[in-house]
């Protein structure tokens, strides 16, 4: 029952990297906090499992562009995500939308001058982008880590 990973890995790699994902220049990043069995947090033990926090970046169309698992919430995994994202994608995006987590200020540093930080959770913010306007929010990426 669980072995199929193990067995089908090696032709899901030779399916990917012949079909690249065309990422959006619009990306939302959030945390959870998750029970995993990989990469335990020395201070949070709830009973017998273990817990760390899932980084995760959508871009604006829904696509996972990076995720990480971190043993805490912290700069530093904030800084590690947007890095995988930035080398997966090939490039750094335009605007960065995050909750009002401070880490997310300092992490998005990691992509560049030109990269925008915009820190909108729930409520929605019109930013000028290109010709126009476009209203940004993080109910996307809430939304995907349930």
């Amino acid at each position: 029952m669980g072995r199929w990973p193990q067995r089908f890995s090696a032709s899901a790699k030779k399916i990917a990297r012949r079909y690249k994902i065309k990422f959006s220049k619009i990306w939302h990043v959030d945390e959870k906090f998750t029970s995993h069995k990989r990469v335990p947090s020395k201070r949070r033990k709830r009973g017998k499992r273990k817990w760390a926090y899932r980084i995760t970046v959508l871009d604006s169309e829904g696509n996972v562009v990076a995720s990480y698992l971190a043993p805490e919430r912290s700069t530093d995994a904030v800084k590690e995500v947007l890095r995988r994202a930035k080398k997966e994608a090939g490039f750094s995006p335009d605007i960065v939308v995050s909750d009002k987590y401070n880490a997310y200020d300092r992490g998005v540093n990691v992509l560049g001058r030109r990269a925008k930080h915009v820190r909108a959770h729930f409520e929605g913010k019109f930013i000028p982008y290109g010709k126009g306007v476009v209203l940004l929010s993080n109910n996307k990426i809430e939304r995907y880590q349930r």
